[in-house]
């Protein structure tokens, strides 16, 4: 009886197969206040300034953007997940790290590029820049729930193609607007709640 999503794009593939409303709220990870996420991270003073990578997709042209970016911006690169098919000397791998080291990654970078749409959304939530690279699997285009956040922050100029990343833009503001992130994050909570009650209610009939 009660259907949630993240993004628009579920919404409208999903509505011809039900006759019952389908709600989109925001992905569980934004229901969390930013200061509750802050307790997770702490200030690395001893780590020379850095880019971090994390790509779902083993797309060449992202690591080859994201070397020459960091070449430019004199940064370390850090890269996670480990890649092989990708690998070199120039970059430092990181293997089997978890959600804390994930967190903290990001928190501690000086830029983050990314095809993902969590490491997005604790960019956001850590108030980092970064860029996020579209992903598609075959034809099919993997980017609405990524479309739908940057929305969220009137921001879709985050998301380009690798070859469109200016080796300028670690000067850009991270200074991100939480105010429709705020509002949906009370809508969210609200429909979650009373769907959750009355689904209980229902069970004892």
């Amino acid at each position: 009886k009660y259907i949630s999503v993240r993004e628009e794009e579920a919404k409208k593939m999903l509505a011809p197969l039900t006759t019952n409303p389908i709600e989109q709220v925001l992905d569980p990870t934004m229901l969390l206040d930013r200061e509750e996420w802050k307790r997770f991270v702490k200030r690395d003073t001893n780590q020379k300034p850095y880019l971090f990578c994390y790509f779902l997709g083993n797309n060449k042209d992202n690591t080859k953007a994201a070397r020459k970016f960091a070449k430019e911006n004199d940064l370390e690169l850090i890269y996670a997940p480990s890649n092989i098919t990708n690998s070199n000397e120039s970059m430092r791998y990181l293997n089997g790290i978890g959600p804390i080291e994930f967190l903290n990654l990001i928190y501690n970078a000086d830029y983050i590029l990314t095809d993902s749409f969590h490491a997005s959304v604790f960019s956001i939530v850590y108030n980092k820049p970064f860029r996020v690279f579209g992903r598609a699997i075959g034809r099919k285009n993997m980017n609405g729930r990524i479309t739908t956040l940057l929305s969220l922050i009137d921001r879709a100029d985050l998301l380009i193609l690798p070859e469109n990343l200016d080796s300028k833009c670690i000067s850009s503001s991270s200074v991100y607007n939480y105010s429709k992130i705020d509002a949906e994050k009370k809508h969210s909570i609200y429909w979650l709640e009373r769907a959750l009650k009355e689904s209980g209610e229902n069970r004892n009939d």
